[in-house]
Formats: structure tokens, sequence, C-alpha cells
């Protein structure tokens, strides 16, 4: 009786939103050994603070809870997994990650796995892929909310061993199948890394890549007969939960037809420190003969954007790596750290969404494994024509955050 009164209390302290995700190790377990299975429960919760200074168009001082969700997992035996996430930021309730997983390990020392459900694409950026607890600033890459693709509901298949990792998959555009007028469109992604890891150093280096066909849009009037146009927006939010507003930085195409996404990365780190970045590369071809019957001249447009970031731990217990998703970690115990990076976006083609650099300086302190204070300070060079007036922006920024 006592075991249920506490799983129940978990979960209600969640539902009001003092949680979310495995950035750490759970520390909340049941388990059934007759069956074999065992229950997880993690959480993580995140409150920000900002003051943004403009050149002209005023941003948004002050506060957000940025982040609030839970995640529960279920293992049964030695291969097969279940995970899902459930957000509450913001007021609002928001699906997560939704999967089922079987894994495996060969005897020749690799592993494999084969997954189902709804999460991140192995072609969104090496930046999105990383949890938020993880991530080592306050919020990612400008450029890789730019470029990134969001949950998708599909399947993968991933091998990797000591040397080699891959991650392959198909994918619907619409989880729930709910456009008015096309069909859903598809994706095929993949991301392929070569990487060394002994016990204190990790790096890879690699590239990704990802095919979309753009589906569902609006219909058009031609002479009595729809014409169905497809639509893509791309855009970039500051690099702020807090005004998180992407009106410095959006670009909308019509007639789309097919999204290609191309991109590379690279990471190393030590017990030290860390250094990792990405280029992305974005074409997205049009329905030219559509456009033309109805009197438009359209083209392909393609864009660009970047960044390099780097971290050194003054103190802690070192970086650690996830060799099953080649990735890093967030920090594991009490630790002080400095990050850095810099980064570019170029959304300016036929239709101009505008540039942007941008370079941020940091600095983390974790009290221990679950409790982090971080403080960011961003500075934004902006090219836009749309905000003519706007050059410089600047930003600080602090965050609390909790995760179990």
């Amino acid at each position: 009786m006592k075991r249920y009164f506490l799983l129940s209390s978990f979960i209600l302290l969640a539902m009001l939103g003092w949680c979310q995700q495995f950035d750490v190790e759970p520390t909340v377990r049941f388990a059934n050994n007759n069956e074999d299975v065992v229950f997880i429960l993690g959480g993580r919760f995140s409150a920000d603070a900002a003051f943004f200074h403009t050149d002209a168009t005023e941003m948004q001082n002050g506060a957000t809870i940025s982040d609030s969700r839970i995640k529960t997992g279920l293992k049964y035996g030695e291969h097969w997994k279940f995970s899902a996430d459930f957000g509450f930021a913001r007021g609002k309730f928001s699906q997560k990650d939704i999967f089922i997983e079987y894994y495996d390990e060969k005897t020749n020392g690799g592993h494999d796995a084969f997954k189902v459900g709804y999460f991140y694409s192995p072609g969104t950026t090496m930046a999105q892929l990383i949890s938020t607890g993880s991530l080592h600033f306050i919020f990612l890459s400008g450029a890789a909310s730019s470029f990134f693709a969001g949950r998708q509901l599909g399947a993968t298949y991933k091998y990797y061993n000591s040397w080699f990792y891959t991650e392959d998959g198909v994918f619907v555009e619409n989880a729930n199948n709910n456009y008015e007028h096309g069909n859903n469109g598809y994706d095929f992604a993949g991301r392929w890394l070569l990487r060394k890891m002994s016990s204190h150093t990790a790096m890879h280096i690699g590239a990704r890549a990802r095919f979309s066909h753009v589906g569902g849009g609006e219909e058009r009037d031609l002479e009595g007969k729809s014409v169905l146009c497809r639509s893509l927006t791309l855009s970039q939010p500051l690099e702020s939960y807090v005004d998180n507003d992407s009106r410095f930085m959006t670009v909308t195409m019509p007639w789309v037809n097919n999204v290609i996404d191309l991109g590379v990365e690279a990471h190393y780190h030590n017990s030290k420190m860390f250094a990792r970045g990405e280029y992305m590369y974005k074409s997205v071809t049009k329905d030219t003969q559509k456009a033309k019957s109805m009197g438009e001249d359209v083209a392909t447009d393609n864009y660009q954007g970047g960044y390099v970031e780097a971290g050194y731990q003054i103190f802690g217990n070192g970086y650690k790596y996830d060799a099953d998703e080649s990735l890093m970690k967030g920090n594991s115990a009490r630790a002080l750290e400095v990050v850095g990076r810099a980064g570019f976006t170029n959304l300016t083609n036929k239709n101009d969404g505008g540039k942007l650099f941008s370079a941020t300086i940091g600095m983390n302190y974790s009290f221990n494994k679950y409790a982090q204070v971080m403080l960011d300070y961003t500075y934004h060079r902006l090219d836009n024509k749309a905000f003519p007036e706007d050059k410089n922006i600047h930003m600080l920024q602090t965050r609390m955050q909790f995760v179990f």
C-alpha cells in the first residue's frame, strides 16, 4: 500500500509541473521481479529570467517557466523499453517523446536497436537531439533551432560499436494526420558517425541527411478549380524562452515540394573541456508548374547556418559521453564550468528572412546532479530589411534547473 501511495504522490507532483526528463540516472524505481519489469519516473523543472536591450524594437523582459515535464519509462527483460514524456510548461500540456524500443548486444561488441513511436528524427540537428537539461547552455544554438526537424511519428534502426554509429529511419510529416487539404508528407533521414572513445575522452565526426516531401497545404482557386499550395516557414527565436518570438528571423515559402537537409557535425571532449559544432544546409524545391498556373514565379531556395561551442570545467567530475546516442551528457555532480558559443544563420534568399550572427558566454554551477544555476550573456548582430533600425541585440539570462 505504501508503494502505491508513493507512486501516486510522485505522479501528482509531476502533473503540478515540478518535473522532466532523464538527464540523470532515475532514482525513482518500482520493480516487479517476478515479471522482470521495472518502472522508472523522472522529471525536470526550469525557470528563466531575462533582460534584453535592443536598438529599436522592444523585447519583453521578465521571467517564465521554461520547462516542466515528466518522463516515465518501463523496461521489460533485457531487450524491451517503453518511454513516454509529457510537458506542462506555460500552462499547456504538450506531447513529447513516446516510443517503444527493442535493443540487443551483438557477440562482436556491437549494439543495435529498433525504435517505433513519436520522437526526434536522426536527420535533425545534433543540438536538438541533446536533452535541454544536458545542453550546457540555456538555449540551443539559434541556427540549430531554425533548421531542426521536430518530433515525428516514425521508425528507426540504429547500429553502433566503439568506432561507428548509424541511425536511419522513415517518418510521416504530421503525427495526427489532420491536414484539412492534401495528404500526409513523409521523411527519410539518417545520421552517420565515425568515433573514438576511451574512459576520459570521446570524439566523433560525421554527417546527417533528411529528405522530406511536404504534404498538407491550402487550396487556392484557379478558374473554378482547386490548386493545392504547400508552404513552409523557417524561423528562429533569439535563443531565449522568456521572449520566444521569432519576428526578427522568419521566412515563409509558398509552393513547396520537397525539402533536403544536409549537415556535418564534430565533437571532442576530455575530462576538463569540450568542443563541438555543426554546419547546416537546407534546400527547398518548389512546385513550379502549379505556381506558374497561378501567375507566380518561384525557384529553389537555399539556406545555411552553423555554430561552434566549447566549455571548460573548473571543478567537477569531468565530462561524460553517451555512447548509445553519440551525445555528451550534462554535469552529474557538483561542478563549475564556463562555456562559449558563436553561430550564424542565413535565411536570406529570394525571400529575405534575415541574417544573424550570435555570440554567447556563460557560466554554470551544479550544486549536485539534480540542481543547477546558469548565467548566459548573448550578443546578436542582426541584418534584416524588415527591421532596418535593429542591428545590435543584447541579452542577459539566468536559469534555475532541477532534474531527477
